[in-house]
């Protein structure tokens, strides 16, 4: 009976119809395939932009804020520093109460991803030797606070006489630490 059935069955009319909707799946999942595909690549091709746009911003941004805190400075403290002769202290009181660099600090991340490894270094190189050079200032600032302070208390009294000569001492020390002051000022001039 099972035999009977099968040999009345029009086996045309079932395996054409499966077979076409097997091939319209399958045409239809490689045109699915490559559409997914295609709509990544345009995803990735996207972030990539998005991503080299960010970059370009923060490269525009470091530019400008080294530009405008290079050009304060030049008119305070590096014109000052510049007109020092060798062997004398650098006696300006240079006031360093604001955070001067704000780009690069918060977008390190951004800044690491750069693909040019040079521009990279020199980003870093130039924000680091920037921070020395006010730490060397805050060093300097406290050798003149000093020596302000010795001033005041060998004035005071004559027993106080000890404070001139610490005076002194500190006013040599602060003579060399110049001489460190306008070769870091001269090394970061060089890489910015």
């Amino acid at each position: 009976m099972v035999l009977q059935i099968m040999s009345n069955v029009d086996w045309a009319s079932i395996i054409i119809p499966a077979v076409s909707g097997l091939a319209g799946a399958f045409i239809g999942g490689v045109f699915t395939l490559r559409g997914v595909k295609k709509q990544h690549k345009d995803t990735l091709a996207l972030k990539r932009q998005e991503h080299q746009r960010q970059i370009g911003g923060i490269l525009q941004a470091i530019q400008y804020e080294l530009e405008i805190l290079g050009e304060i400075y030049a008119k305070e403290a590096g014109r000052a520093l510049s007109a020092l002769k060798e062997r004398e202290p650098f006696l300006i009181y240079f006031s360093l109460t604001e955070k001067y660099f704000i780009v690069y600090p918060n977008n390190t991340g951004l800044v690491a991803q750069i693909e040019d490894a040079d521009l990279c270094r020199s980003i870093v190189t130039t924000y680091n030797k920037a921070n020395t050079l006010i730490e060397l200032f805050r060093i300097n600032n406290w050798y003149i606070d000093q020596r302000k302070e010795c001033a005041r208390l060998s004035a005071r009294d004559s027993q106080y006489s000890k404070y001139a000569t610490i005076g002194n001492e500190l006013l040599g020390k602060q003579i060399g630490h110049a001489e460190l002051l306008r070769a870091t000022d001269s090394a970061l001039k060089d890489e910015t």
